[in-house]
């Protein structure tokens, strides 16, 4: 007869440890998150220090309720959404505008730097037009593309991170690369 845990999920069986009480576990659900929760967290916040800080609060108050949470089937979007809500509650709180600012975040625009350093100058050239492009998207559209092209989630956790239907981030999707092809050749 086949075990069944052979067939489950890592991340579930992970999330079960750790609520379990497993530090090993904890640690691991921190190291695998913290660089992805850290990026998104830019999205919100510019200042690295304010993410962090929020982080800490989440894993802090994730620790001492790690018995009475639920049973979650994507750590990651759970991480993702107990981010940005930590950040909005926190502009809320000292009353600061919570306008998401995308372009501070410096993974989400293509660097040259990530490009061979012998560019040509029509490469060097597309390489400025997709930046600028990519500038010219809404703030939603842009985290959307992050989310699903940075961070390759899927739709699905890209609907329960921003509490959009499916469709909607598929349809953002599908109108972001339009434009971006529209204006690339133009």
């Amino acid at each position: 007869m086949a075990n069944n845990n052979s067939n489950r999920d890592p991340c579930i069986d992970l999330w079960s440890r750790f609520r379990s009480g497993d530090d090993a576990a904890f640690e691991a659900v921190y190291v695998q998150n913290f660089d992805l929760l850290l990026r998104y967290g830019a999205i919100y916040e510019h200042d690295v220090e304010v993410v962090k800080d929020a982080l800490q609060e989440i894993f802090v108050k994730l620790y001492n309720t790690r018995t009475a949470l639920n049973e979650s089937g994507n750590i990651k979007s759970y991480l993702l959404v107990a981010l940005r809500n930590k950040l909005f509650d926190r502009k809320k709180n000292k009353k600061i505008s919570s306008t998401v600012s995308i372009d501070i975040y410096p993974d989400f625009v293509i660097s040259e730097d990530e490009f061979d350093t012998n560019l040509s100058d029509d490469d060097s050239y597309n390489v400025t037009k997709v930046k600028g492009i990519l500038n010219t998207l809404t703030p939603k559209q842009k985290q959307i593309i992050h989310l699903r092209f940075v961070e390759n989630l899927s739709f699905k956790e890209i609907s329960e991170i921003l509490h959009i239907e499916n469709q909607s981030a598929k349809n953002s999707i599908a109108r972001s690369i339009e434009k971006i092809k529209k204006e690339f050749f133009k």
